[in-house]
């Protein structure tokens, strides 16, 4: 909205010689969405203490997506976090997952569904969110607490070995 006290004949355009003093980003500053990017695309397992108490995360985001611990980016923890807290009953996590797998719910509903969505259907293929949900289903099964799910979770990378 137009400042109605304003005078329109002291208005400058924008050009190279005429540029407001110490506004907008400085040159060679970096965007916050890039800093955290470049830290989710860190690898944790590298970094993170043997005696941590978070270990387990990359142990489990380890099994979920079948790579050794220190390939584990923490984007890869924060997913098997997030699959956790879906499990234990957290309904933003719930919805945040199936947003995310399944596409926002339309505001309209679609009865057709597209031949390829049928075909990975029928092929029953396993992506690593359905790794998970198998592998935690199986521990909230056995009731094990947080040491014996660390334990759980480090048999099921062996036996993938």
């Amino acid at each position: 909205m137009p400042n109605p006290k304003g005078n329109p004949q002291n208005l400058k355009p924008f050009t190279s010689e005429y540029q407001p003093a110490n506004r907008g980003r400085k040159v060679g500053s970096v965007e916050v969405a890039v800093k955290i990017r470049k830290a989710l695309e860190a690898k944790a397992g590298r970094c993170m203490p043997e005696d941590s108490k978070y270990k387990y995360l990359v142990e489990g985001a380890s099994a979920m997506f079948g790579k050794k611990p220190d390939k584990i980016t923490y984007e890869e923890i924060t997913i098997f976090r997030q699959v956790l807290n879906a499990f234990e009953g957290d309904n933003v996590a719930i919805k945040e997952l199936r947003d995310r797998v399944y596409g926002k719910t339309p505001d309209e509903v679609i009865l057709d569904m597209p031949e390829e969505t049928i075909q990975a259907i029928a092929r029953g293929k396993k992506s690593p969110l359905d790794n998970a949900v198998e592998l935690i289903s199986q521990m909230n099964e056995l009731g094990l607490t947080d040491e014996q799910k660390k334990q759980f979770i480090q048999k099921q990378l062996k036996d993938k070995e």
